[in-house]
């Protein structure tokens, strides 16, 4: 619920307000989703990745943004 607080904040400009979480840094990530997906590598081969959405917010700055992670989706070795 926290989440949706401060993210709710920063669509309505006031991501320029005190931090909520100073002891985190001035930028504070809050994941959206988490999927597997099929990506296409700079090579050219499809490979399941896991992709992650996250809602940025930069307290020093005020700027607020959706960026999106992609990594591997790690194997057990047998």
């Amino acid at each position: 619920m926290f989440d949706m607080a401060v993210i709710s904040g920063a669509l309505h400009c006031s991501v320029d307000t005190d931090n909520p979480c100073p002891n985190q840094g001035d930028i504070i990530n809050i994941r959206l989703s988490e999927a597997v997906d099929t990506v296409q590598t700079p090579e050219g081969i499809f490979r399941p990745m896991i992709v992650e959405t996250y809602f940025q917010m930069n307290y020093a700055t005020g700027e607020s943004k959706r960026i999106t992670k992609m990594r591997e989706i790690e194997t057990e070795a047998e």
